[in-house]
């Protein structure tokens, strides 16, 4: 059974010591545009010194309506996640297709997938902040 907490400028997700755990955190509903380019930022660290040990996460987009979704899995080794001395900032594009009113609004999820006994499963993960941008690319 995963566990969570939170302070005042983070929010805590915890395996809680089971190799057979997914939890997450999703966001309220945020107004998004056709055609667009956006960037959503999540910055995150964990409670473990050497990143390898890690439990891995997934950062997502959806859209709603249509359920479009964009991801990023962060994996546990070769250095990827965050650990405990610094934040890590990941990023996930995307351009929606928003084909009618229903379908101009997204959440954002940041989600523990704790399936490998190599992961530190009493660790924690925690999401400092997530920034939404809107990206202009200019030949």
């Amino acid at each position: 059974m995963p566990t969570t907490t939170s302070g005042g400028s983070y929010l805590g997700l915890s395996p809680n010591g089971s190799t057979n755990c997914f939890s997450y955190w999703f966001s309220p509903d945020v107004s998004i545009e056709d055609g667009r380019l956006y960037r959503a930022r999540f910055e995150t660290r964990s409670s473990v010194r050497n990143p390898d040990d890690a439990v891995q996460f997934r950062l997502r987009v959806n859209q709603k309506g249509s359920w479009q979704g964009w991801n990023r899995v962060v994996n546990s080794y070769n250095q990827q996640a965050p650990s405990a001395s610094e934040w890590k900032t990941y990023d996930v594009f995307f351009n929606p297709n928003v084909t009618d009113t229903s379908d101009n609004l997204a959440v954002f999820s940041f989600d523990i997938l704790s399936f490998s006994p190599a992961d530190a499963t009493t660790s924690w993960l925690f999401l400092e902040s997530l920034r939404l941008e809107q990206v202009t690319i200019t030949p």
